[in-house]
């Protein structure tokens, strides 16, 4: 019975097919809406209150690391007590927290190192009052109490010199018997809060265009006591005005590049640092940096890691670039690839290569430097210019009237310039003339040991296969020397470069590099002493009469030395 009714409902459409009609109805405009509203007034609600508490937790969490930091801060001042941010982080180190990565998981509060109470402090960003620990909330930054970021080591900035509606005007830079007059609206520094401001308002973008049309110009000499975190790009002019930059500190590994991408031909992006850390203006000089302490600043992410104390990078697009006037009076710049006392690279990049010209004149550097890396096209140090690379067909890079006194040691080092790239036959020209080296250059060899060297009389065995020396004693191999190691009292090479000219320089330094003959001397009996040789490329200089149609030089009265 049961089931003929069902047949007869299903074949005849029945109430069956009217249920089905009623399973397949969606929901009204007028239902979803009312859900849509329902959802939006609980996100309104909960999110925010979801926001309160992750902020909260992440508050805590940070006032737990000041806590923690603070302990051992307050054992540090009966011991030792740190003079720096530097200091500060090797004590907290020590204690298992890496202060140098350490950045507050609340959005909107810092951690600064309070350098009169030796106390790291939590603060407010907007209104900078101190929130934790409790007994320090009337701390309040001036001229007696300076806060240094603690991820960066950076002080506070100053922002008080700045006045965006300077308007432009003729100036004039005097140095020596030269002049230079430039055009720009000049903005005066007197402090190192104003200068530390200055770094901030050009990476931060505040200063617009890169401070394309602006002219610094320093007004006192000016002490740094934090880490210094580099001018990412500076398109105007600095005039240091006979000033002195002292304490330039820069060595914290996890500071990251700021800088614009510079392409290389080798795909390894150039990632310079120094005082500015990009170059693109017209005129950067007439300042002195004394007691710099460098020490392999950011990561190592790049075979072209590049640092130097004045100027990572010079850049030319087109015009003139002149770096000029620069001392380097003392200190340590240390390195794992490119590194110089003056300024690390010159050229262009991979994507846009120079086409102007850039003069690197009349700078001294004094500090010793040192590239730690041991392999050759890469491990440049020099005194004024680390290397040089990425130029057309009539762009220039002239590097005249500098001098080095200090000790420079890599793989491949020059007093002057420690490789010269980008002068290729159908590149651009370099000049290098009336420079003078008196610092030691010594090159790093890349000795690899197999077995320590037996304690025998006489001299090892060797052999040359390909680019290294294999030296054997008895049969017994025992180290082998990377020939490439080079040094020279004013430059070296690692290619052809057939339109870099070098005339007229004078080295009295002592050179320590190896050779073949080198090699065979007796001071090749262990890794301390390998092949020192005190007259290997030991000046390149030529004092013979001019030539006619010689390069450049027909004004210095000087015949070129095509240098390859």
């Amino acid at each position: 019975m049961l089931k003929q009714v069902f047949l007869r409902n299903v074949q005849g459409g029945g109430s069956t097919h009217s249920l089905k009609q009623r399973i397949k109805r969606g929901f009204t405009i007028m239902e979803l809406v009312i859900v849509i509203a329902v959802i939006a007034v609980l996100a309104a609600v909960l999110i925010p209150t979801f926001a309160n508490v992750i902020d909260r937790a992440n508050q805590s969490s940070d006032q737990q690391a000041v806590y923690n930091m603070n302990i051992s801060l307050a054992a540090a001042d009966a011991t030792d007590k740190p003079e720096n941010v530097t200091e500060v982080w090797t004590i907290l180190s020590e204690d298992g927290m890496d202060a140098k990565s350490f950045t507050a998981l609340a959005d909107d509060y810092k951690l600064v190192w309070d350098s009169g109470i030796n106390r790291v402090l939590y603060v407010e960003r907007e209104t900078n009052t101190v929130v934790y620990p409790e007994n320090y909330t009337d701390r309040t930054e001036s001229d007696d109490v300076v806060w240094y970021d603690l991820g960066t080591g950076e002080r506070s900035g100053d922002d008080s010199w700045y006045n965006s509606n300077t308007e432009s005007q003729s100036y004039t830079i005097n140095v020596g018997e030269e002049s230079h007059t430039f055009n720009g609206a000049v903005q005066k520094i007197s402090s190192e809060a104003q200068l530390v401001s200055f770094s901030q308002m050009i990476r931060s973008g505040e200063i617009p265009n890169k401070g394309e049309g602006l002219i610094i110009e320093l007004q006192n000499d000016i002490a740094l006591t934090g880490e210094w975190v580099p001018i990412s790009e500076y398109a105007g002019i600095f005039n240091g005005n006979g000033k002195t930059i002292s304490g330039l500190a820069m060595t914290n590994s996890s500071l990251e590049y700021e800088g614009r991408e510079i392409g290389s031909t080798t795909a390894n992006q150039y990632r310079p640092y120094g005082f500015v850390a990009v170059f693109s203006g017209e005129y950067f000089g007439n300042v002195t940096f004394s007691d710099v302490n460098i020490n392999t600043p950011g990561p190592v992410n790049t075979s072209n890691h590049t640092v130097a104390v004045a100027v990572g990078a010079v850049i030319n697009d087109t015009g003139t670039n002149i770096v000029d006037n620069v001392t380097v009076s003392s200190g340590t710049v240390t390195s794992a690839y490119r590194v110089a006392g003056i300024v690390g690279f010159a050229g262009g990049s991979s994507s846009n290569p120079m086409q102007g010209e850039i003069i690197i004149s009349k700078c001294e550097n004094r500090a010793s430097i040192t590239s730690t890396l041991q392999v050759n096209t890469y491990g440049t140090a020099a005194g004024i210019l680390s290397t040089s690379n990425q130029m057309t067909s009539g762009s220039e890079i002239t590097i005249r009237d500098n001098v080095n006194s200090g000790n420079i040691e890599g793989q491949t080092a020059g007093g002057i310039v420690g490789t010269t790239f980008g002068a290729s036959s159908d590149g651009g020209k370099i000049f290098i003339y009336k420079n003078t080296n008196s610092g030691n250059v010594t090159a790093h060899h890349n000795a690899t040991y197999e077995e320590l060297l037996p304690e025998k009389a006489g001299k090892p065995s060797y052999d040359t296969p390909g680019n290294e020396i294999k030296y054997t004693d008895n049969g017994v191999y025992i180290f082998k020397l990377e020939l490439a190691a080079k040094a020279a009292g004013i430059v070296t090479s690692q290619t052809d470069q057939p339109n870099a000219f070098v005339y007229n320089n004078t080295n009295t330094g002592t050179i320590y590099a190896s050779n073949d003959s080198a090699a065979r001397s007796d001071y090749c009996t262990n890794a301390e002493q390998i092949g020192y040789d005190d007259t290997y490329k030991l000046d390149m200089k030529d004092t013979d009469t001019p030539a006619a149609g010689s390069e450049k030089n027909k004004a210095e009265g000087k015949t070129s030395t095509q240098f390859d």
